[in-house]
C-alpha cells in the first residue's frame, strides 16, 4: 500500500515517502484531524495515526469493538466510527466517538439499523449559508411535480418499449421466417 498526495498546483499526484507502513491486511479507512492522518483499521480495533510533519507513525486506544466495513467521519474536533461487523461478526448499529484531548473511546449513540458498507460525511454549516438553522421540513411543490413527472415520463418510455418487444415477438411467432 501506499500513500498519495494531490498537488493541484500541478494537477499530479505523488507517493508520500512515509516510511514504514503498519501491516494492515486490509486498506483501513482514513480521515484528517488536528494535522494528524488517522487509519481505521478494518480487521481489528485498532487504529494507527500518522503525523506528515514529524514523518511519524503511533497508536491511539483501540476501539471499543471492531467496526469491519464501517465507516468513518470527523465531526467537532472528534473522530466518529459507526456500524459494521463487530466483535462477534454480527451487523453492529453502535457509533463510537474517540475524544483527541481525552485520548478515549465512548459510546456515541446507534444507528437506525445495523449498517455496513456505508459512507459518513460531516458538513459544516460555514459552507451552507443558505440552509436553516434546522433541519424543518420545506415545502417545495415544485420540486415534487418535476419528480413525478420525470417518473411517469421513465414509468410511460418502459411501457412503450415493453409492448414494442412484445409486439415483434408476436410479429415472429406469426411469421417464423424472419
Amino acid at each position: 500500500m501506499a500513500i498519495q498526495c494531490y498537488d493541484a498546483d500541478t494537477n499530479r499526484w505523488n507517493l508520500v515517502n512515509c516510511g514504514q507502513m503498519p501491516p494492515w491486511s486490509f486498506a483501513p479507512k482514513s480521515v484528517t484531524l488536528n494535522g494528524l492522518i488517522y487509519f481505521v483499521r478494518d480487521d481489528s480495533a485498532e487504529i494507527d495515526t500518522y503525523d506528515p510533519q514529524k514523518n511519524d507513525w503511533d497508536k491511539i486506544s483501540p476501539m471499543n469493538q471492531v467496526h469491519v466495513g464501517g465507516s468513518v467521519a470527523v465531526l467537532g474536533g472528534r473522530l466518529y466510527v459507526s456500524g459494521g461487523y463487530d466483535n462477534t461478526f454480527e451487523l453492529s448499529d453502535v457509533v463510537e466517538v474517540y475524544d483527541p484531548g481525552a485520548r478515549s473511546w465512548n459510546l456515541a449513540g446507534r444507528l437506525p439499523q445495523p449498517t455496513f458498507w456505508h459512507g459518513s460525511v460531516s458538513i459544516f454549516r460555514q459552507f451552507m449559508p443558505h440552509v436553516p438553522s434546522t433541519f424543518e421540513q420545506v415545502d417545495i411543490p415544485e420540486a415534487d411535480d418535476i419528480h413525478l413527472h420525470r417518473h411517469h415520463r421513465h414509468h410511460q418510455a418502459l411501457q412503450e418499449l415493453n409492448n414494442e418487444l412484445n409486439q415483434n415477438l408476436r410479429n415472429r411467432e406469426v411469421n417464423p421466417a424472419h
